[in-house]
């Protein structure tokens, strides 16, 4: 006799998919492997940096220990927190504009003691909660709904902006637009959306409300290096020239795990976070 002829409903365990689970905990521990290396110091006779490592670790088994506890709620449950949870995400982000501290040029951080809390950082969990909540109703969601995760979106994007935190509107660009195409959207109303942004940022870039850096980060590739560049604009083409220094050295398979010469000596900006990829070419190559 089965379980449920018994009465008694197979734990959600059983409904686990365990691929996706083992490729997480890969992913985090491939992660916590690369910040190591990106901040384990210069001189390998001296002991190594391992307060990064440290920090992502932990992070890893609070990340999992939620994931354990997320994967025991019905999902279905989950998705009626979803008002609840954005009405917070846009409380919070109106009162980090208020309240916030600045780090690297945007007012995005609420500070507690020694701790620093990013509001944006759990929009993107929430986001992909209301949308799914929304495009999971009906396959190919007419024109209509899709306008409306649109605006949904477009309420804390438009907040983050005043940080201003383009990276940030960028992942939640991402966030939509993957949501979309697994919500079944039509290509025609896809292309519709598409054109819509591009007109989107080439207005934000030339509208004056982000500093110059920030523009300088998103053209710089576009333009060639001059004799009176301004001082941001060489420090981002900097990080940019050592990125691809880091790159080219990696190659194909790479110069080896701790081996980096860009890596080891530093010479890219934020290479433990935002430009973690460098140390992953550099060292480990493009397979």
């Amino acid at each position: 006799m089965t379980a449920s002829r018994q009465g008694h409903s197979p734990g959600w365990w059983h409904n686990l998919d365990y691929l996706i689970v083992l490729s997480a905990l890969a992913i985090s521990a491939y992660g916590v492997l690369m910040v190591f290396s990106a901040t384990r110091g210069a001189d390998p006779t001296e002991p190594a940096n391992t307060s990064f490592l440290a920090r992502q670790l932990t992070f890893v088994v609070l990340g999992t220990l939620v994931m354990v506890a997320v994967g025991a709620i019905d999902y279905r449950k989950i998705q009626q927190f979803a008002s609840l949870a954005y009405l917070g995400l846009v409380v919070a982000l109106c009162g980090v504009l208020v309240a916030g501290v600045e780090v690297n040029g945007a007012q995005a951080w609420f500070s507690l003691g020694s701790f620093q809390l990013q509001p944006s950082e759990f929009g993107k969990i929430v986001l992909i909660v209301v949308l799914g909540a929304l495009y999971g109703l009906a396959p190919s969601p007419p024109l209509r709904r899709v306008i409306v995760g649109l605006v949904i979106v477009g309420v804390p994007v438009g907040l983050i902006l005043l940080q201003p935190d383009v990276g940030t509107v960028l992942i939640y660009g991402a966030i939509i637009a993957a949501v979309l195409v697994a919500a079944g959207v039509r290509p025609s109303h896809l292309g519709l959306i598409g054109a819509g942004l591009v007109v989107c940022v080439a207005v934000l870039l030339g509208s004056g409300n982000l500093e110059d850096y920030q523009v300088s980060r998103l053209t710089v590739f576009l333009t060639e290096e001059t004799a009176d560049e301004s001082d941001e604009l060489q420090q981002v083409r900097y990080q940019v020239d050592q990125a691809q220094i880091a790159i080219g050295n990696g190659g194909v398979t790479g110069r080896g795990l701790f081996k980096g010469t860009q890596t080891r000596s530093r010479n890219i900006p934020e290479q433990q976070t935002d430009f973690i990829f460098t140390v992953v070419g550099e060292e480990l190559g493009l397979v």
